[in-house]
């Protein structure tokens, strides 16, 4: 499936793990120019209180409209305070290098039977009344007995198995289990184990984290340097924050008066392209993906992909006017270093890289801009008590 549109919520979740250039995915833990620009933007915010209004953003027009949208509010958007941030303890520290370490671990095929903290290949199908239930199963699952990878109890029960083993676990779902098929049925788990494996992590010393770390030589420094990591990650976090409710409100404040047609289609076809490469990738006509996988119907699944395309050409149509008003450099050469930087942030290599892994360029493009709007709009914003939220 398509991974552009899924990586970026993949590396904002993965984020506390980037410490070090073996593990830089999504970047590095020295500072990068987004790094930077987050900061300036959270010292913004917090002080947009006790600021009085910039001249020449109290010159812009209140409201602003074009052929296709009108906005009523864009600029000075009061949004409820973020609280402050949570303290980062010694134990969130020493969880997430433990996270890093088993990154580093090494795996040893064993010809015994499977213990806690072993990793474990495996086959399975799942069958309801007798009846396998397409798609539950899976080949090759990897696991580590004791992660509650799955349901509680599953990965349990292999312990005291060897590789060769088959046997069966039942299983009763919730009525509400997202499958259809499963909700509130016992389902009935035929496994085979392939494989088990010794898992031996590293220690934690001086000289792993020369190996792992571009600025730390010992382990306190290492801590050290994990401590700021998740600091930044929280003031980021907050920052993502006032965007997201910056944008929100704008968009609250938006009307479209006319969605151009060849905008719409365009991401109607990037909707469907998507979850057609999921069909693909599950080996499945696309109707059948529909009804089986995501459980809609077709005409369920085309009203779904016109509100998205919506939703998609609004938010650009705010954007691109919002851009213009305020006089935001969105000149090709803005837009390519903004795609230069996107691509860095994301972990590809080049920009082309980028495109080639989402919908099309113009698709990469308009989300630079909506980010350097999103980034004004946050700046020009204020943080108030919830009760004097207007």
């Amino acid at each position: 499936m398509n991974k552009f549109i899924l990586k970026g919520r993949v590396c904002a979740a993965a984020i506390i793990l980037v410490i070090s250039a073996g593990l830089a995915a999504c970047g590095g833990a020295a500072k990068t120019e987004t790094d930077a620009e987050n900061a300036q933007t959270e010292e913004t915010v917090s002080e947009t209180q006790a600021q009085t209004e910039d001249p020449a953003i109290a010159a812009l027009p209140e409201s602003i409209s074009n052929e296709y949208v009108k906005i009523g509010k864009y600029k000075n958007i009061e949004v409820a305070k973020v609280e402050g941030l949570p303290e980062i303890t010694d134990t969130a520290v020493d969880n997430n290098i433990r996270v890093i370490l088993e990154g580093f671990s090494e795996f040893t095929d064993v010809d015994r039977p499977a213990k806690e903290g072993d990793a474990i290949t495996l086959d399975y199908t799942v069958s309801v009344d007798g009846e396998e239930v397409e798609g539950a199963g899976a080949s090759n699952y990897q696991l580590i007995i004791g992660d509650n990878a799955m349901f509680t109890g599953f990965d349990t029960s292999i312990i005291g198995k060897k590789a060769g083993d088959s046997y069966t676990l039942d299983h009763t779902y919730s009525s509400d289990y997202a499958v259809a098929a499963l909700a509130g049925k016992t389902a009935v788990f035929d496994m085979k184990i392939l494989k088990v494996q010794e898992v031996e992590m590293p220690d934690l010393t001086d000289d792993f984290v020369q190996k792992v770390s571009q600025k730390s030589e010992t382990v306190e420094e290492y801590r050290q340097e994990v401590r700021e990591v998740l600091e930044q990650n929280n003031k980021d976090s907050m920052i993502n924050e006032i965007r997201s409710k910056v944008w929100d409100a704008i968009m609250e404040n938006t009307e479209v008066l006319e969605y151009p047609e060849d905008q719409i289609q365009e991401e109607k076809d990037s909707y469907y392209n998507y979850f057609r490469e999921g069909a693909e990738f599950y080996e499945m006509e696309f109707e059948e993906f529909l009804k089986d996988r995501l459980e809609v119907s077709k005409e369920s699944f085309e009203q779904q992909a016109q509100e998205a395309a919506e939703s998609n050409v609004k938010e650009n149509l705010a954007a691109n006017l919002i851009a213009e008003t305020v006089g935001i450099d969105i000149s090709d050469k803005a837009v390519q270093a903004g795609m230069e930087e996107m691509a860095k942030t994301l972990g590809f290599d080049s920009v082309d890289e980028l495109v080639e892994d989402a919908p099309n360029r113009a698709y990469v493009e308009r989300m630079v801009i909506r980010e350097k709007v999103m980034d004004w709009a946050a700046e020009h914003s204020k943080q108030v008590e919830q009760e004097k939220q207007q």
